[in-house]
């Protein structure tokens, strides 16, 4: 006999949310906002609801403290759920306030370094060279390192993301004993706790991981204003199915600056390599003809 399927304006939301991730192959962000709309305003079909439940909804999750970023798109996830049953509503956006990005100063980090434990060092680091968000570097540490590449999928959107690994940055590529498993909430804990005691220890004003993050995507993108795009996690669009992504972050990572304490000494003879690479065929004539008259 044939299995029989449940239609989907007939599926309790969160269930509805799980088939959608999986049909899909998308973020589970999708998955959390229907469990927030769950605990708010019970496990209802999707046919029950309305676009006056979504605003109750929206409501609710004001009451609770829940930021208007998070209503804004955990709004937009269940209206996603709605339209995919066959449902359209129509509701007013959500107003949300401009980010105020806050990137801790470099010197900061320097200051603070020498007081963190070992594990909160790598965190640093990779949450420096990556811009990855909080929970992503955590959970990278507890994966495998590969040698000349990192490679992750960001647990919020989905997008997969890549970095090459520079000689400098292998030495904190090693699998370090964790005070904290991939649980996100007691992991968080840890790592803030110990960047507001080494802040504390460093007298300077606390640091905090989106800080770190805000620097990261900053430096990257005055390196080059495409590759902050691809650090960040925005992507290329279809140019992605094309670029190489690894060369595109590769020609342009000499110019990143690094705080100190990374033990990331400058290689000239390869920041210069990588100049004379960006120069039109001509040039790269010219400027090697002269290297060569004085080297003589």
């Amino acid at each position: 006999m044939p299995e029989f399927t449940v239609p989907r304006q007939l599926m309790p939301i969160s269930k509805a949310a799980r088939d959608y991730a999986a049909a899909k192959k998308t973020a589970k962000t999708i998955i959390y906002s229907a469990d927030r709309f769950v605990r708010l305003c019970g496990d209802m079909l999707v046919d029950e609801i309305s676009a006056d439940k979504v605003m109750e909804y929206r409501e609710k999750c004001a009451a609770a403290g829940y930021s208007a970023w998070t209503i804004k798109s955990s709004s937009k996830d269940i209206v996603t759920l709605l339209h995919n049953a066959g449902k359209s509503l129509k509701l007013d956006p959500v107003k949300v306030p401009r980010p105020k990005p806050v990137p801790t100063p470099i010197e900061h980090i320097d200051a603070i370094f020498q007081f963190l434990p070992d594990y909160a060092r790598q965190f640093v680091v990779l949450a420096y060279w990556t811009g990855l968000r909080l929970e992503d570097v955590i959970r990278l540490q507890h994966s495998e390192f590969e040698g000349h590449r990192l490679e992750w999928n960001a647990n919020k959107t989905g997008h997969f993301q890549q970095w090459p690994v520079p000689e400098w940055m292998k030495p904190w590529l090693v699998r370090m004993s964790l005070p904290y498993t991939p649980n996100m909430d007691w992991s968080e804990r840890i790592i803030r706790s110990d960047l507001e005691t080494a802040s504390i220890a460093a007298n300077v004003p606390r640091v905090m991981p989106s800080q770190i993050r805000d620097r990261s995507i900053t430096e990257w993108t005055r390196c080059d204003p495409t590759v902050g795009k691809i650090v960040h996690g925005s992507g290329l669009g279809v140019l992605s199915h094309y670029v190489d992504v690894l060369a595109v972050i590769g020609g342009v990572m000499h110019r990143m600056i690094l705080p100190k304490c990374f033990g990331a000494a400058p290689d000239r003879g390869a920041e210069i390599a990588g100049i004379v690479k960006l120069l039109d065929p001509e040039a790269q004539v010219i400027v090697r003809d002269m290297a060569s008259r004085m080297v003589r």
